[in-house]
C-alpha cells in the first residue's frame, strides 16, 4: 500500500500547496504525482529541487498542467462518468449468499470459534472485524472469536489482546440476536476483490443497528482497553467540544480530486465552524479541543479554526497519540470527520451528550451497495445513532461541490441538517444512566 508525503514536503511550499502531492510506492519507490484539483497552485513552484531524471512522470505531468491547466478541470459529467465506469467493477454474483454457505467456506476448522484469520487496515477497520465476528458468532452458536495473532492486535498503544486470542461469546438476553438469526449481507462477487472475506471477515456480515453495536462494544471490546489511557487527559467541559480533523493521506480529498474515493470525501471547514458556534444549546461553545495527527498534508481547517475563533479557547492536541484518543473518550461534546479513528472512538465513551457528525456520502458517486455498507460503517444512520446519544446533528453534503474554494468557503445553506428532533426516541433506547450503570460495572 502507498505512503502519501505531500508535495510541500518535497519542495519547500507552504501548505497551500499541498493541493499537489507525491505518492511513495513502498515497493518500487517510484514516485507518481496526484492531483488535488488547484490549479492555481501550478505557479511559481521552484522545480530546481526535484531531480527530473528520478521523476520524469511527475515533470511530464507538471510541463502539460501548465501548458494546458484546463485539460486537467473535473466537471460533474466527469465525475459522474467515472463513478459509473468505477461501479461496473462492483457487480456480479455474491461469493456467500448466505450466512451458512459463508461458514461452510470460510469458518469450517472449527465448530466452536468464528476465527479473523488477518488483521484488515488500522484500528477501525479492525473493530469492525471483531464487531463482525461477534455478531456472527453470537449467530450461529460458537463460543469465541480468535483473534489474529500477527499484527498487533486491535491496537498495542490501546488495546491489550485477550489470553490465547480468543474472545469469549456469552449468549445475548436481546431476541434478536437469539442463535441461528441472521440478518445475513451478502456482497457483490467483484466488490472490492482483493478483499476476500475468507481472510478479512469484513464486508460479509450480520446487518446490525448503532444500538446493537454498541452493546458489542461494551461486552466485548471495552474490556480489551487499557484503563491508563483515560487517564492521559482531563474530562472535557460540558461548554468545550472535541473536535477531530483528519490530516495525511486523505485530508484533501473533496469532488475536485481525481484520487478521491467517496468514503474519503473530506468535509469543507464550514461544518466545523457551525458546530463550534452553534452547537452549545444553540450558541457557540467556549472551548474548543482539536484533535489532529501530525501528517502531512495537514487540513486547511486546522489554520481556518485558529483564525476565526480567537474569541474563544483553542486548545491544540495532546503531545501524545493516547493523549488524544483520551480527548475524544472523555468528551461531552465531539465532531467526527470521515474517520473510522473518531467514528470507532466515539462508541467508548459513556459520557458523550452531544455528537455532531459530518455525512459526505453521496449517492451519485457511489452505488447502492457501496452507500448501504459505508453508512453502517460510519455510523451515520441519524434515527439509528439518536437511540444511543441524547444529542446527534448530522450535517450532510450529498450533492457535488466542484469549486477550488470547497474547503474554505463551502457556502453553509448547502449542509443538509438532520437532528433527533427529527427521529423521536423509541423505548429501546438506551438511557443515560443505564449506559453509566454498564460503564461502572465494566471499569469497576
Amino acid at each position: 500500500m502507498a505512503g502519501k508525503v505531500s508535495f510541500a514536503a518535497l519542495v519547500g511550499l507552504a501548505r497551500q500547496t499541498a493541493a499537489l502531492s507525491l505518492s511513495l510506492d513502498s515497493n518500487d519507490t517510484a514516485l507518481t504525482l496526484e492531483e488535488g484539483g488547484f490549479v492555481s497552485a501550478w505557479r511559481g513552484i521552484p522545480l530546481d529541487s526535484i531531480d527530473a531524471s528520478k521523476y520524469p512522470e511527475f515533470i511530464q505531468w507538471l510541463d502539460q498542467g501548465m501548458d494546458d491547466p484546463a485539460s486537467n478541470a473535473r466537471t460533474e459529467e466527469s465525475v459522474l462518468a467515472q463513478a459509473k465506469q468505477d461501479g461496473k467493477g462492483n457487480v456480479g454474483a455474491a461469493h456467500f449468499a448466505t450466512l451458512q454457505s459463508y461458514m461452510d467456506k470460510c469458518q469450517a476448522s472449527d465448530p466452536e470459534i468464528v476465527e479473523i484469520p488477518t488483521w484488515m487496515g488500522r484500528m477501525g477497520n479492525r473493530v469492525w472485524q471483531v464487531l463482525n465476528a461477534v455478531r456472527i458468532a453470537e449467530a450461529t452458536g460458537r463460543k469465541y472469536v480468535k483473534l489474529p495473532k500477527a499484527g498487533g492486535g486491535l491496537d498495542n498503544h490501546f488495546f491489550r489482546n485477550p489470553k490465547d486470542q480468543l474472545i469469549e461469546i456469552t449468549p445475548s438476553k436481546s431476541p434478536s440476536k437469539s442463535a441461528g438469526t441472521c440478518d445475513f449481507v451478502p456482497v457483490s462477487g467483484k466488490m472490492y476483490a482483493w478483499h476476500h472475506d475468507c481472510r478479512f471477515l469484513f464486508f460479509n456480515r450480520c446487518r446490525t443497528t448503532v444500538l446493537e453495536r454498541q452493546a458489542a462494544y461494551q461486552k466485548y471490546v471495552l474490556p480489551l482497553l487499557n484503563s491508563e489511557v483515560r487517564d492521559k487527559c482531563e474530562p472535557g467541559a460540558d461548554d468545550e467540544v472535541t473536535v477531530h480533523l483528519r490530516n495525511g493521506d486523505v485530508a484533501l480529498h473533496n469532488d475536485l480530486n481525481p484520487e478521491m474515493r467517496p468514503e474519503h470525501r473530506q468535509p469543507p471547514c464550514a461544518y466545523f465552524h457551525k458546530v463550534i458556534e452553534t452547537g452549545y444549546k444553540g450558541g457557540p461553545f467556549k472551548r474548543v479541543q482539536l484533535v489532529y495527527s501530525t501528517e502531512e498534508p495537514a487540513s486547511p481547517c486546522i489554520e481556518d479554526i485558529l483564525a476565526k475563533h480567537k474569541d474563544k479557547v483553542v486548545l491544540k492536541p495532546a503531545t501524545s497519540l493516547a493523549g488524544d484518543v483520551c480527548h475524544i473518550l472523555e468528551a461531552k461534546n465531539l465532531a467526527t470527520t470521515m474517520s473510522s479513528f473518531a467514528t470507532v472512538l466515539k462508541m467508548l465513551n459513556h459520557g458523550l451528550q452531544r455528537l455532531f457528525i459530518v455525512n459526505m456520502l453521496s449517492e451519485k458517486i457511489m452505488t447502492k451497495e457501496q452507500y448501504d455498507i459505508q453508512m453502517n460503517y460510519y455510523e451515520f444512520k441519524v434515527d439509528q445513532l439518536c437511540q444511543v446519544y441524547p444529542e446527534v446533528t448530522s450535517y450532510q453534503v450529498p450533492e457535488l461541490y466542484l469549486n477550488e474554494n470547497f474547503f474554505l468557503k463551502f457556502p453553509e445553506q448547502n449542509f443538509v441538517v438532520d437532528t433527533c428532533k427529527n427521529h423521536p426516541k423509541t423505548s429501546t433506547g438506551t438511557t443515560g444512566e443505564a449506559k453509566n450503570n454498564i460503564f461502572r460495572r465494566l471499569f469497576r
